[in-house]
């Protein structure tokens, strides 16, 4: 919101399995100036693109959570299908020549 513009805001992005499973976690500050001849009141968005280095194994459904201050703002859930990609990466089966 146009108020909490120019101000410093702690951040945390988590990426976690459909039962709560932390998978990867970063955090920090982030801080949206307002841009000259912005309209007054006017919101402004953050973009972020945190490297977490994640490599997701199996299929299922993760969710991102995205929290300021501590609290959640965002949630947006997905899901990891089987594929070429995927199955390349398992190890393979024990007692498999």
């Amino acid at each position: 919101p146009w108020n909490e513009t120019n101000q410093r805001h702690n951040f945390e992005v988590e990426i976690a399995t459909e039962d709560a499973k932390t998978l990867a976690k970063v955090n920090g500050q982030l801080e949206v100036g307002r841009p000259a001849g912005i309209r007054v009141g006017q919101e402004q968005r953050a973009q972020l693109a945190p490297d977490f280095g994640l490599q997701l194994d199996s299929p299922g459904t993760y969710v991102i959570i995205a929290r300021l201050e501590g609290q959640e703002e965002a949630r947006i859930q997905f899901n990891v299908i089987p594929g070429p990609a995927l199955a390349a990466r398992k190890p393979p089966e024990q007692g498999a020549a």
